[in-house]
């Protein structure tokens, strides 16, 4: 195990790209991580995590990770200011739902005196509740892989067993099935979509979410096969009827512990985009992504911009990519968007 200097903690701290991050992974963690994590000679200043890249050289690869680290670049400085502002509007929040309490103690509900955050404003920005002006949004092309009623599971695919079973869940039919179950099914002639679910409600550990991106890839190729040798049962793909995986990304606050530039930790979220649309950008029915916990327009604004960088990149590294393939799914879950 490494040992770590003062001057090397304050060298970390200095060279954190996102701030916000150190909530997470605090100096002195950082600072082990870094010293333990192997180098990627051919990336420069990329560190990964011990044995990562051994344990999953098909994608772990130079190409994927230096594309990473680019879109990374791109993109560093709008994600520093979106979570700094994240930081700084929930202590905002925080100090006026306090302040609320003495005043609101002898009021009713329903009282025009009675305060709340919604309208909170702060520098000419509104901070909760709905914008002076709002703009309707441009109407969305929906495609054709994803019409139809949004049915939608969720689960890891972090092992190859769950995913098999998530892609051919239109054939798991209970022996005590009610009949007319089975005929609005096969009547739809629909099937469901599956949450591949790399959201930030799992423990975020990279070897699961390595493992995760592998097996979406065999969905999508149809090779993906699990052998249980304990049970002597074969899983393997349908031919037909399979779930539509939706790749779910975990949200913008947690870092990456296991990929470390220039000292300072990876996005989770990014890597996971990323890493997942590299090794897909030729199927347009596998860039359909569930982005979660987007609080306001802001935040809204820095996946676009992740987006357009990733594709730039993936564009001119295949000159046949199409900027627009990829698709978001985003899920209002948070008060400050609800209230947009």
């Amino acid at each position: 195990m490494a040992v770590v200097s003062f001057d090397e903690l304050r060298t970390v701290e200095a060279m954190s790209d996102v701030p916000a991050y150190l909530d997470f992974i605090d100096e002195k963690l950082l600072a082990r991580l870094d010293a333990d994590a192997e180098p990627v000679p051919e990336v420069a200043g990329l560190r990964v995590a011990r044995g990562l890249r051994a344990s999953f050289p098909e994608i772990e690869t130079v190409e994927a990770l230096q594309f990473v680290c680019d879109v990374y670049d791109d993109v560093r400085a709008s994600l520093a200011t979106v979570l700094g502002r994240r930081v700084a509007d929930r202590k905002l929040i925080d100090e006026a739902t306090a302040a609320a309490v003495g005043h609101n103690a002898d009021l009713p509900f329903g009282s025009p005196a009675y305060r709340t955050v919604i309208g909170l404003e702060e520098g000419g920005r509104v901070i909760v509740g709905p914008l002076p002006r709002p703009q309707r949004p441009p109407q969305v092309d929906v495609p054709a892989y994803m019409v139809g009623d949004q049915v939608t599971l969720f689960g890891p695919p972090d092992t190859a067993k769950l995913s098999i079973n998530a892609m051919n869940a239109v054939h798991r039919r209970p022996a005590d099935e009610a009949p007319i179950v089975t005929e609005l099914v096969e009547t739809s002639g629909q099937v469901p979509r599956w949450g591949a679910d790399d959201e930030d409600s799992k423990t975020p550990i990279m070897r699961n979410f390595l493992l995760a991106c592998q097996n979406i890839i065999g969905c999508f190729d149809g090779t993906l096969r699990f052998e249980d040798e304990a049970r002597g049962k074969v899983y393997s793909l349908a031919e037909s009827k399979r779930s539509k995986p939706i790749k779910r990304v975990p949200g913008l606050a947690l870092p990456d512990g296991s990929h470390i530039l220039r000292g300072s930790p990876l996005p989770l979220h990014l890597f996971d985009f990323a890493i997942h649309l590299f090794w897909n950008w030729s199927r347009p029915e596998a860039l359909c992504y569930y982005v979660p916990k987007l609080e306001n327009e802001e935040e809204a604004a820095y996946f676009c911009a992740l987006i357009a960088a990733a594709e730039r990149r993936i564009q001119d590294a295949h000159p046949t990519y199409r900027p627009g393939t990829v698709k978001v799914i985003l899920v209002f879950e948070n008060p400050r968007a609800i209230f947009r």
